[in-house]
């Protein structure tokens, strides 16, 4: 027997919420004839993001992860020493909970767009819980938006100074560490 369709005055039961896109796995690779790199975000919903990094893309991108990351500091560890000191435990915090050791793997997720997005510029949202959305704002109305947890943003920085600095673009990224006479946040030993 055919299932009539609902009246409006029948009360419907609502649609179940799709899970939250948040980020699988990521991956820069620099491609030497485009002198550009390639970032491949792979989502838990199995979709792929690739978006190309140019030079002048990631002079925009580093000090918003910065920033990201310095407002993730207590506001009690106000000074220059205490505040890169937080920064680096963070960091090591971060880079705990994640896996470094496996490789980006594409099979099985579906290209967002035919062709790697080119940005024209990279907004950020910072939330209260330390967590970020930085958008990727290509032509028109393309953008990609890329939420960040507070261990991400920390391991996204970290990759993407690392792939960065092998590049010969004349800048160097560095993540925040203490230098040998600065101490680490209080309660926490090495």
């Amino acid at each position: 027997m055919p299932e009539t369709p609902p009246s409006p005055e029948t009360p419907q039961e609502a649609a179940p919420k799709p899970r939250p896109d948040g980020l699988r796995q990521l991956s820069f690779r620099y491609l030497k004839h485009e002198d550009r790199l390639l970032l491949c975000v792979g989502t838990v919903n199995k979709r792929e993001f690739r978006i190309w990094i140019t030079r002048r893309v990631a002079t925009l991108l580093w000090p918003i992860l910065i920033k990201g990351l310095e407002s993730q500091v207590p506001a009690q560890a106000s000074d220059g020493p205490a505040r890169t000191a937080v920064m680096a435990f963070q960091q090591e915090q971060a880079a705990q909970q994640a896996d470094f050791s496996k490789k980006y793997d594409p099979e099985g997720l579906e290209q967002v767009l035919d062709a790697p997005m080119l940005p024209l510029n990279v907004r950020w949202t910072l939330r209260k819980n330390g967590s970020a959305t930085i958008t990727f704002e290509g032509e028109g109305d393309i953008a990609m938006p890329l939420n960040l947890s507070p261990a991400l943003l920390h391991n996204f920085a970290r990759v993407f100074a690392g792939a960065v600095n092998k590049v010969d673009w004349g800048v160097e990224f560095q993540l925040p560490t203490p230098s040998a006479g600065e101490q680490s946040p209080p309660g926490h030993v090495h």
